[in-house]
């Protein structure tokens, strides 16, 4: 693989539509562990599926990053996946 984004973990948040979305194929191209963060994970899950690269466990997260509590369990629950 070999990317500038190697060793790196990604939170993409809005990761699942638009910019979003192209952000998180590309962070995963260059070699990110990418959580794709998204209020509608199903679409955050069909992100998580294009990136298809095995060893970097791409994730999809359903996210509400509208209190500080939200945002503490989220980088909590990538800590652990990672």
């Amino acid at each position: 693989m070999g990317g500038r984004l190697d060793g790196k973990v990604a939170i993409v948040t809005g990761g699942a539509m638009g910019i979003g979305h192209a952000t998180s194929l590309l962070m995963a191209r260059e070699g990110a562990r990418v959580v794709v963060a998204d209020l509608q994970l199903d679409r955050a899950q069909a992100t998580v599926e294009q990136i298809q690269i095995k060893p970097l466990r791409p994730r999809p997260h359903q996210c509400v990053p509208d209190t500080r509590s939200g945002v503490y369990v989220d980088l909590r629950q990538t800590q652990q996946h990672f």
